[in-house]
């Protein structure tokens, strides 16, 4: 076989294995998508129930509390932007209820985000319901050319369907699902700064059981899920989870008298003993890094 013909099989063989290997990653995301809507579509009725009977009547029916809440979980939060014109879609998650005043009175009305088969309303559905698709403008798009790169432009906000939807108090006042679930309990939730893994002490403590782990010598699946279980059981001890603690209190006043980059760094180590950085000591950390 002439050699020009041998690499241009070797071509057409290594582009069949991709476009097989790309299928079927295709076909995984889509068997588990499927099955995601069967879970859903199975204990939509029993959320139904969940919320019109009591828990006697719940416990005559044989509703699962456990079920319930893993559906509530599996539902995303209200965001316009992955919601199509027309109901259901290929990759259109299901979205949790919600509530909205009523127009033209005060009244709060409950709205489910899903029809009685189980399958995510539209954009068209939701106004409808609301008595606004008919305020919309013109052509009643999805979405408008002042729209589509994500910047609306103007006030109009009945330019399109989906930018009225997203400008409802509902919709616009939706929270991160961890954010509305803590301060609805009445907490308040602070977040780190993005890339300071310094401030978090859980870090660290992920880091020795990672190093425990690997001076170990396990290195399988279930060899790891035999070990950690015990390991975060009994051998973290408390003394080690205050020491780390403390590390990252020290970074944090570091950050805090305006320290960074090698000053910080310096003051860590010099201080390492103590529960901060002493304020009074900032001179004496500058005059040692100017000698240095």
């Amino acid at each position: 076989m002439p050699p020009n013909n041998k690499k241009k099989r070797k071509s057409i063989n290594a582009n069949f294995v991709k476009r097989k290997k790309v299928e079927e990653k295709e076909r995984e995301k889509r068997e588990k998508e499927r099955k995601r809507r069967e879970i859903l579509t199975k204990h939509l009725a029993a959320l139904q129930i969940e919320e019109e009977c009591d828990d006697d009547e719940q416990d005559r029916r044989g509703i699962c509390k456990e079920e319930v809440f893993n559906v509530i979980c599996l539902m995303i939060d209200l965001v316009a932007n992955r919601l199509n014109l027309k109901d259901g879609g290929k990759d259109v998650p299901l979205m949790k209820k919600t509530y909205y005043t009523k127009v033209g009175t005060n009244e709060v009305v409950q709205q489910s985000m899903q029809t009685a088969n189980g399958v995510q309303k539209g954009v068209k559905t939701i106004l409808e319901e609301r008595e606004l698709w008919d305020m919309l403008q013109g052509r009643k798009l999805l979405l408008c050319p002042n729209c589509r790169d994500g910047n609306p432009v103007g006030d109009n906000i009945y330019c399109c369907a989906r930018r009225l939807l997203s400008e409802q108090a509902d919709f616009k006042q939706q929270k991160e699902w961890l954010a509305e679930t803590v301060e609805g309990a009445g907490h308040s939730i602070i977040f780190f700064p993005k890339f300071h893994c310094e401030l978090n002490f859980i870090e660290m403590v992920w880091g020795y059981i990672k190093a425990k782990l690997r001076n170990e010598g396990l290195f399988q699946f279930q060899e790891l899920l035999l070990r950690v279980v015990p390991l975060l059981k009994n051998e973290i001890s408390i003394s080690f989870v205050r020491k780390v603690s403390r590390h990252c209190f020290r970074y944090m006043t570091g950050y805090r008298l305006g320290l960074h980059g090698p000053e910080l760094e310096f003051a860590m180590k010099k201080y390492k003993g103590h529960r901060r950085i002493p304020p009074d000591e900032l001179q004496h950390i500058h005059e040692q890094l100017d000698l240095s």
